[in-house]
């Protein structure tokens, strides 16, 4: 029989705390990895090795160590800009059926065009839709001219923002509408002046057949320029041929309306160069300033 003061002095037999083995201790939680102290970590390693290095005539040294080589830029290229695709994908349907309709009043504008007037005042008398014909192949005409002033200016450059190519060619567009505005403004304040209102009448229609010629001729030019690469040195041939041509009409159109009598060549060339040269070459300078300006601030 077992006493009761044999129990209560019985020795403990389990181990104390501080002898529990490891394998049936609580293991402590992991401290979470901070990513910025470990990049931090390899980066000093990176330097010190390369600090190492350095002294070796075989070692050369990249910049940007751990992170890449920066490529090199692509080009801005139209072929891939789905907007300005899209946009002279519709231009271009849009002038095929406008034609297709107004084929007719094409016809007869031209031969009224290339023909001497019996009267003063011309008998073709347009509708509203060829109207609006003639409008919308002017403000094509804008529109191409201000893409190849910026096909020419950016002609290889690497720099372009991709995210300000469209109010640059918006400015541009802009620009040439109002160059083609003030000059019919001029045109009509010259024919008020010093001739009379009919003429100043015939003038316009033929002035604004003119300009819709232009938009049509320069419109091949920006679709072999835009996807079969054309080169700036034939795209700026090719439209030089295409101004020559349209300021020479210009001025035979001139010498027919207004200036019919004899020994008045001179007259007929100051009006031309008063009215045409001067305000293209400012229009030329107009642009190369807005560029300039442009490329400091976008």
């Amino acid at each position: 029989m077992i006493d009761n003061d044999t129990i209560m002095f019985t020795p403990d037999t389990l181990a104390p705390v501080n002898k529990v083995p490891a394998c049936l201790k609580r293991l402590p939680k992991p401290k979470p990895v901070n990513v910025r102290e470990l990049h931090a970590d390899v980066f000093e390693d990176t330097t010190h090795i390369t600090s190492i290095l350095s002294g070796d005539t075989l070692f050369v040294e990249r910049g940007g160590a751990g992170y890449g080589e920066q490529g090199e830029p692509i080009p801005y290229n139209i072929a891939n800009d789905n907007f300005i695709t899209s946009l002279l994908l519709i231009c271009f349907l849009l002038t095929l059926f406008s034609s297709a309709q107004s084929h007719r009043f094409i016809v007869r504008q031209a031969k009224n065009f290339f023909s001497a007037p019996r009267r003063e005042f011309s008998d073709i008398t347009e509708t509203s839709n060829e109207l609006h014909f003639q409008l919308f192949l002017a403000l094509l005409t804008c529109l191409l001219v201000a893409l190849i002033y910026f096909f020419l200016w950016h002609n290889g450059d690497t720099s372009i923002n991709f995210s300000d190519k469209y109010k640059e060619i918006g400015i541009y567009t802009g620009i040439v509408a109002a160059y083609f505005i003030v000059k019919l403004l001029l045109y009509w304040i010259t024919g008020w002046v010093f001739f009379d209102a009919k003429k100043t009448e015939q003038w316009t229609k033929a002035y604004l057949f003119l300009v819709s010629s232009e938009g049509v001729l320069l419109l091949p030019a920006v679709m072999l320029c835009a996807y079969f690469k054309t080169n700036a040195q034939n795209l700026l041939v090719y439209v030089f041929a295409v101004v020559g041509i349209v300021k020479l009409l210009t001025l035979y159109r001139t010498s027919v309306i207004f200036f019919r009598k004899k020994n008045v060549y001179l007259q007929n060339i100051l009006y031309f160069c008063a009215l045409e040269v001067v305000p293209a070459c400012i229009l030329a300078g107009i642009l190369l300033l807005t560029s300039n300006y442009l490329r400091l601030i976008l």
